[in-house]
Parts: structure tokens; sequence; C-alpha cells
């Protein structure tokens, strides 16, 4: 069922969330960058679904308006295994019967752009919980919950199940909110946040096909709405759709819908994902970008093979945090040489980031986010250079020991086609 009025509603709204959430970003960091738009990649095969839409029921209204749609497609999707399971119908979904705790939740999302009709999987991982206590701890600027109001924490995963072009970020394409029983309304994210929450779901990141991401969701509430059992929501298209966080059921570790590991096999296009810049080649990169910058052609090469500089690391400085637990920092020689501009002398800092694909947990590595601190012999693309003038040293990145093992790429996204180099 897709009523287009409805169809466009809904994405009016989550684009004025979007805008909202871009607004205070900006006023409180400067300036961030997302990329979202994905992969050189198209997609594999997506299997036929059949999931479960909740009408919205209105409040006080008792019974379930659950419908059933059947989303049947032979759409061509990328996934990094050829036997994907066929998505189930997901069980409960409205708010009179909200999908229970430790169930995975399949839903499509209809939006703008790139994740324009792909499936997601959400599942409430344990029940929720009173974190005020974790959440003033994790930092001294934390400001406490109004009065009356405590710190919600609900431990979600999200899997990207399909889609027809990847990797695909959470973060602006799905916006989540909480039901309130006790006062019958919405509590949204942005009027409700906890500061910094000790792990936190970080939505931001860009997922491949089986590539998930898990932590904490944060509200601020009323105590009486967690008393009565709030229910997690979104409203991906149409119908809202609900999940419980009280409750005893406990997700299971793996989703049904985890991707295997990814391996390049040499099919596709020298730079794809299938097929990557071998260590120790160059491969010519034209950048899409604005100002001088734009059309500047950049030559990339990993000069060696990746490997664990976590002592190195530590040693460099004494402020610098260890990775996170599981996690190592991997580093890569690289070196980006400028072969053609119109104008010089440029700095690509400004213009292309580097990230690494994570072939384990199929997801992307940014360096805003899963950086390194200070580290030994680092790459400085802040250094303006002319034609012919080469920036060396270290990408460094806190990835998972499991995707060190699998063989991460160094990766780039250039006007939506990514750019792969091995690493290994």
């Amino acid at each position: 069922m897709r009523r287009d009025q409805g169809r466009d509603t809904s994405r009016r709204r989550r684009f004025s969330s979007v805008v909202a959430g871009l607004v205070l970003v900006a006023a409180g960091a400067g300036c961030t960058s997302s990329s979202d738009d994905a992969g050189d990649d198209a997609a594999d095969s997506r299997d036929s679904v059949v999931t479960s839409v909740a009408e919205d029921d209105a409040p006080g209204e008792t019974g379930s308006d659950t419908t059933v749609a059947a989303i049947e497609s032979e759409v061509e999707t990328t996934s990094p295994s050829d036997d994907a399971p066929a998505v189930p119908e997901s069980t409960g979904g409205s708010r009179q019967d909200p999908a229970p705790v430790g169930s995975g939740f399949v839903f499509g999302l209809s939006t703008y752009g790139d994740a324009d009709d792909s499936l997601w999987e959400v599942t409430v991982m344990g029940a929720g919980a009173d974190i005020t206590d974790a959440v003033m701890a994790e930092n001294m600027f934390n400001d406490p919950p109004e009065a009356g109001n405590v710190f919600y924490g609900v431990p979600v995963r999200i899997v990207l199940v399909g889609a027809n072009k990847e990797p695909l970020a959470p973060w602006l394409n799905i916006s989540w909110e909480v039901f309130g029983p006790a006062g019958l309304k919405l509590y949204d994210s942005f009027n409700t946040s906890c500061g910094v929450v000790p792990g936190a779901l970080d939505d931001t990141v860009e997922l491949y096909v089986g590539g998930a991401v898990e932590g904490l969701m944060c509200f601020s509430l009323p105590r009486d709405e967690v008393d009565g059992g709030p229910l997690l929501t979104t409203e991906p298209g149409d119908d809202r759709i609900y999940l419980a966080t009280t409750g005893d059921g406990i997700g299971p570790e793996v989703s049904a819908y985890s991707g295997d590991v990814f391996a390049p096999d040499g099919s596709g296009e020298t730079a794809s994902r299938s097929n990557p810049v071998p260590v120790g080649e160059a491969y010519a990169v034209t950048l899409s970008t604005f100002g001088d910058a734009d059309a500047s052609v950049w030559e990339a090469t990993v000069t060696g093979p990746g490997r664990d500089i976590t002592e190195a690391v530590m040693a460099e400085n004494m402020f610098n945090d260890p990775p996170a637990t599981g996690n190592v920092f991997y580093g890569v020689p690289f070196a980006l040489t400028l072969i053609q501009a119109d104008k010089e002398p440029l700095a690509p800092w400004l213009n292309v980031t580097w990230d690494l694909f994570g072939p384990q947990g199929l997801r992307i590595y940014s360096p805003s986010s899963s950086g390194c601190g200070v580290i030994p012999d680092a790459f400085d693309d802040m250094t303006e250079i002319f034609v012919g003038g080469t920036l060396t040293g270290l990408l460094c990145f806190s990835i998972p020991a499991a995707d060190v093992d699998a063989g991460p790429m160094v990766s780039t996204d250039q006007d939506g086609q990514r750019f792969y180099f091995a690493t290994r």
C-alpha cells in the first residue's frame, strides 16, 4: 500500500527533521562532513519480502490496526552473500501490538535519494532502562534531565537488509522517536537528547547490505512515561511502526540478515570494491568538489601493507586514548600526488576524505569517528602542493581486529562513485 499524499507528507516531515538536525550540528560544531552517496557496486539481488506495516493508531483507540503488505520484488541489490535469506513476516509493529523486545522488525523505507525503497531491520536488543547516572558520569558537561525526567536508554541494532545503492547511513533517512503511553505524545531525539551517552548508537555510519550498527538510543522522558512502558517508533513511509522497550526478550547476537565477510573476486572495474587497486599501484582520482580543486586529478597509492600500529600510537602521545575494546589502530602507508590542476597550489584536506571499508563489519570507518589521535608520521593532507608534488604518511583508523584480518580497503567517494584500494 502506497498513498502518494501520505508518502510526500512523511518525506517532508523527515526532510524537516534532517534540516533541523543539520542546523544544530552546524551551530555546535562548525562544520562536519558525511558521505551518504554510495558506492560503485550496484546491487546483486533482493529476495521477495513480506513485512508487517502498522497503521498509526489514533490516541485512545483500541484493537490492532496492523496490516500486512506484501513487498515482492526482484530488484538487483548488492549483497555480500549470494544466499541472502528471504525476509519473513515481522511480528507486531502497531501501537497496540508492538514488535517485542528481542524480535527484529523489517521495514521498507520511503524517502528521497539513494535510500528510497531500501530495507532495514531494527531490533530492541534488551529492555530499556534509566541510565541517568551513567550519562552524568560519562561527561562532566552533560546537563541533568529536567525535574521529573530521567534519561531512558534503549539498546538497539539496525541492519541494512537490502538497497539499490550502497553504502547508506541510517541517520539521514530514519528519525526515531519514543511514544509515551502516559502523555499520549511523541518525544523526538532532538528535543529530548541526553548529551554524551556511553555506548551510544552511531547511526551516521555508512553500511553495506548485511552491515549493522548497535548501541544505545537515549531520550529524556518523564518518569511516568518510563513506568508506563514507552515504545520506540518511526515513520518510514505511510505508516508508523512501534517496538516495545519493556519485556524479557533479548536480541540475538547476530541478525539473520548479517552478511558474510566480503572478499574481492576481481570481477569489477579497477578500483571497484570487487577489484581494488593493489598495494603499490597508483590510481588517478578526479575530484568532484567546490572551488579551485574541482576537476583536479590526484594519483593515490597505498605504498605498503597496512598493519596494527596500536603500540606506536599509544607511545606517541600520553593523551592518546586506547582503541575501543576489540579494536586496534590500523595504519596504512599512503601517498597522494597532484598530477593536474587548473589552479595551484592545492591542499587535499578540504576536498577529499579517505575512509576505510571493513569487509567483516560491512561498513565504512571514517577518520572523524574512527580516528587514532596523534600518530607517528601522520599523513598531512593540509599541506599545499603544486602539480608534481607528493604527500606521504600514515592513514590511521580504529577498527575491529576482525576487520583487520579480513583485509580492509582505503576508500573515497567522489560524486557518488567510490574508489577502493587494497591494504593487504
